[in-house]
């Protein structure tokens, strides 16, 4: 059944409202008929489309004030059958007993949206190497052992934590000193989830993704935990997010940019206050991405757009794809120096919410709740 609760209501001495709820939101056009109570003689009064009358609901009019009226309504090209009213009304007569206001409908996701983690369906099934419930399908997980990557709900989140920034999980990212080559990729501790080869030179995807750091202990050395990186995987990633204890006051972040390819090294283009520790962060980049000198990137830190060290806040004349490369993947980790070498030492959690990828700022700030 897609509909249920149908219900007349007074409008005028001449017209009705009829009002019902659509149980699974699937329908989006629907036909209304009207009949004298008790004579089964129907006509069609209307074939309204779209979900704006869930909740003002569909009026009925040219109806004789006093005289009963049944309404019924159903799903067109789903194989609905007709739902009816249960109480009959006439026009101007006095208001029945009242049905609970209809919740619209969330809006359906945007085209330019590509790609989303937001965990707000997920469930606690993290015990194993598979990709954790939450996650879009098609993504890559990396991990030493099953639950180093694991959505959880809003009632089971880390000491500390803040509630999930949308919905009603997030996804915590905790890596061991032992995670580490072969169950990983590289010698240093990491684990990571990505979606690959989704982006290719010429595009200029917007991205969004939300971190809480929570209390870490101070990082003498780098900890990354997000790039859009692809093959050859030869060099550092041309941009990335990271944060380090660089200046002995406490970690702080920082973006990597100005790619050399002769070199394969990057340097620091922004530097950012001390990482907060009791609420969310939120990044939003935005760049061009050229395997050449043709690219740029922009990017929004807690809503705000950030100036760069050359005062710009659109860093132009940026390799933002490595040499060779026709596709790369966009991907969260947490990724940090070997504690035997000068790393912190792990255990190490860190939180993930809203992950998005998208063709512009509206699809990948959809859901999110203005400050």
């Amino acid at each position: 059944m897609t509909i249920s609760a149908v219900q007349l209501l007074p409008l005028s001495a001449s017209s009705l409202l009829v009002r019902w709820v659509e149980s699974n939101l699937a329908v989006h056009q629907w036909e209304i008929g009207v009949s004298e109570a008790g004579k089964n003689a129907w006509r069609s009064v209307g074939s309204p489309t779209g979900t704006w009358f869930l909740t003002t609901g569909f009026g009925i009019l040219g109806l004789t004030e006093g005289k009963l009226y049944d309404a019924r309504v159903r799903g067109v090209g789903v194989g609905d059958t007709w739902h009816l009213t249960t109480i009959p009304l006439a026009p101007g007569s006095a208001l029945p007993i009242p049905i609970p206001p209809v919740t619209p409908p969330p809006p359906p996701p945007s085209p330019d949206l590509l790609w989303a983690a937001d965990f707000s369906s997920a469930a606690l099934n993290n015990g194993d190497h598979g990709v954790p419930t939450g996650w879009p399908s098609g993504t890559t997980i990396e991990e030493c052992a099953g639950g180093r990557i694991k959505s959880y709900p809003h009632t089971l989140k880390p000491a500390g934590a803040p509630d999930p920034l949308t919905g009603t999980h997030a996804c915590a990212f905790t890596v061991l000193d032992t995670d580490v080559k072969p169950c990983t990729p590289t010698v240093n501790p990491r684990a990571s989830a990505f979606k690959h080869a989704i982006l290719k030179p010429g595009m200029e995807p917007w991205e969004h993704f939300a971190v809480w750091f929570g209390s870490l202990p101070n990082s003498p050395w780098f900890f990354l935990f997000q790039e859009d990186y692809g093959e050859p995987f030869n060099s550092d990633p041309p941009i990335a997010f990271y944060l380090q204890n660089f200046d002995g006051k406490g970690n702080r972040l920082y973006i990597t940019g100005n790619y050399n390819p002769s070199t394969k090294r990057t340097e620091h283009i922004w530097e950012g206050p001390l990482v907060p520790t009791d609420r969310w962060v939120t990044f939003m980049p935005h760049r061009r991405l050229a395997t050449d000198k043709s690219g740029w990137f922009e990017c929004w830190i807690d809503g705000k757009p950030i100036t760069f060290k050359n005062g710009q806040t659109r860093m132009g004349g940026q390799q933002t794809m490595l040499t060779g490369a026709t596709t790369a993947n966009t991907g969260f980790m947490q990724y940090r120096k070997d504690a035997r070498a000068g790393g912190i030492k792990g255990p190490v959690t860190i939180v993930l919410d809203h992950f998005r990828l998208g063709r512009t700022r509206e699809a990948v700030e959809q859901g999110l709740v203005a400050a």
